[in-house]
């Protein structure tokens, strides 16, 4: 009987974490009722020691694989004529084109790493892409460890932000009523070209919210915030050294303390056990993470998901990627994603394989969670906007 018992129990696991790993809501939810139970602190020890379990498995099953590509890199064809000029925009400018950053260790490293892939508009199939791909293997000596970056032209697309369903949960009076459909605007459904996470749960940090003209949760002053500001720029700071008036914000939605911030790792990035990027799950855990960062010019946005990474490799990887400040979304198995919408059908797929979404993702089925959509603007928008 016990040994009957046992294999019951070890099922069971087994069958709990195959249900996390593949449902975008039963690893949230048990998280959630854990807190409800015996408290966040305890809880983020389970999530560190359950971590921990499967960064042991990596290193033994695959300590000695070499680092592998997370999708296939586009092929490289030469051309007699040597290099052609980049094409024209409908503004007339040079089309938008991230340089090469090329592998974040030379011994350790992909093929594709740091090569950036068009991630071209099925429905606008002869304009210039306005979003390219690349990833980065961040740890020198842990091949599962990777990150994919997309770096997006700011000049030829409006950001967009949303509240979820629930998440993040209202504080503020004025905003326990506003409607929250948790699905992007039908609007700009015809136009969307990408949709990504947003950030914690009010219980990590209460970090602030503001969109629609209504403040779901008040801003924190360390906090780094991504913001719209109402002459349509978007920019990534610390909330109390953003420049201008808060009432000049459109939307703004804050994230932990700055990863990055103008160029300089933020206090305690490089440092193991640093918990300020993982609320109750320390920032050297390895998991899942998503980040969000802007060049030095504020014309290239930069969105990362990372596999099996540190918050010191998250920033290392967006940092080598061209990004000049960074603030971490949310992290953990089901809740980091970046997904395209293939044309008609709006049918969301993954920016690579793993992703855990729903084929109507932010379009039919509502997100649960706050989350930021990419529109292409209109032809001649883009000059405007510069």
């Amino acid at each position: 009987m016990a040994g009957v018992a046992a294999l019951v129990i070890v099922g069971s696991l087994l069958a709990l974490r195959a249900g996390v790993q593949h449902t975008s809501w039963l690893g949230p939810w048990l998280a959630d009722v854990g807190r409800s139970v015996v408290g966040a602190p305890a809880v983020g020890k389970v999530e560190d020691a359950v971590y921990g379990v499967e960064e042991q498995w990596n290193r033994w099953r695959h300590a000695s694989d070499p680092p592998q590509p997370m999708w296939r890199p586009a092929p490289s064809v030469p051309s007699a004529a040597g290099p052609q000029p980049a094409p024209k925009t409908a503004d007339n400018d040079v089309a938008f084109k991230p340089a090469p950053v090329g592998p974040m260790h030379e011994r350790y490293t992909s093929t594709g790493d740091g090569l950036w892939t068009p991630l071209a508009d099925a429905r606008q199939s002869g304009e210039p892409a306005r979003m390219y791909k690349t990833f980065l293997h961040p740890d020198d000596a842990r091949a599962w460890a990777a990150v994919a970056v997309v770096a997006v032209d700011l000049s030829s697309v409006e950001l967009h932000l949303e509240p979820g369903l629930y998440v993040p949960e209202a504080t503020e009076p004025e905003a326990r009523t506003m409607s929250r459909p948790g699905l992007i605007p039908k609007e700009h459904q015809s136009t969307v070209l990408a949709a990504f996470n947003g950030g914690f749960k009010a219980v990590h940090g209460n970090l602030g919210m503001h969109v629609h003209g209504i403040t779901l949760l008040r801003a924190q002053p360390w906090g780094c915030t991504i913001v719209k500001t109402s002459d349509g720029r978007i920019a990534i700071d610390t909330w109390s050294e953003l420049e201008g008036e808060p009432a000049s914000r459109v939307w703004w939605r804050q994230t932990p303390q700055c990863l990055v911030r103008k160029g300089r790792f933020g206090d305690g990035v490089l440092v193991d056990g640093n918990t300020n990027w993982g609320a109750s799950v320390s920032g050297s855990t390895y998991i899942r993470r998503s980040a969000v960062g802007i060049d030095a010019t504020g014309r290239v946005l930069f969105v990362g998901i990372g596999e099996a990474v540190t918050a010191s490799g998250m920033a290392r990887a967006m940092a080598h990627a061209g990004a000049d400040t960074v603030g971490q979304l949310d992290v953990n198995g089901s809740l980091p994603k970046f997904l395209l919408f293939e044309p008609q059908t709006l049918t969301a797929r993954p920016l690579y394989p793993g992703l855990i979404h729903s084929r109507g993702e932010y379009v039919r089925d509502a997100s649960s969670r706050d989350f930021f959509y990419i529109t292409r603007k209109a032809v001649g928008e883009g000059a405007k906007a510069r």
